[in-house]
C-alpha cells in the first residue's frame, strides 16, 4: 500500500528507492535485514538478495535453453534489424506525408544549399593544403 492503512499481514512498509527513471533499490534499516519471504518448511530463512539471484539464475536457465535451439540468436537479430529499419522509414516518411509540394522544394533547397557549402568548405581546405605542401617543397628545395 502506499499513503494508506491496510490490513496487510507483513507488518512493516518495503522502501524502495527509485534510481535511474529505470531502476528500485530496497532500502534497510542499518541495524539489520528484516526478510520479506518466508523461508520453505525444512529451509533456513532467506538472505537478502538470495530471492533475486535464484530468479536471475531461472531467467539465464530459460535463455540459455532458448539459444540451444538452431538458429534462434540470428533469427532474432535479423528480425529486430528489420523491425528497426521498417520503424524508421515509417517514422522518416510520416514527416513527409503532410508536407505540401512547395515544402518539399523548399527543404529540398535548403538540403542542397547545405551541400554546396560544405563542398565549398572541403575545396578550400583542399587548395590551402596544396599551396602549404607547395610552400614546404619550395623549402626544401631551397
Amino acid at each position: 500500500t502506499f499513503h494508506e492503512a491496510c490490513e496487510a499481514k507483513w507488518p512493516h512498509p518495503i522502501r524502495l528507492l527509485y534510481e535511474g527513471h529505470a531502476h528500485y533499490n530496497s532500502l534497510a534499516f542499518r541495524s539489520g535485514f528484516v526478510p520479506v519471504a518466508k523461508s520453505r518448511p525444512g529451509q533456513q530463512g532467506l538472505l537478502p538478495g538470495e530471492i533475486e539471484e535464484a530468479a536471475i539464475l531461472r531467467s539465464h536457465r530459460r535463455r540459455e535453453a532458448g539459444l540451444r535451439r538452431k538458429g534462434v540468436a540470428e533469427a532474432d537479430s535479423e528480425q529486430t534489424d528489420r523491425e528497426v529499419l521498417d520503424e524508421s522509414v515509417r517514422l522518416s516518411r510520416l514527416e513527409f506525408e503532410h508536407k505540401s509540394e512547395a515544402e518539399m522544394d523548399r527543404v529540398l533547397e535548403d538540403s542542397r544549399a547545405e551541400w554546396e557549402r560544405s563542398e565549398r568548405k572541403r575545396m578550400d581546405e583542399e587548395v590551402v593544403d596544396a599551396i602549404l605542401q607547395q610552400s614546404v617543397m619550395e623549402e626544401e628545395q631551397k
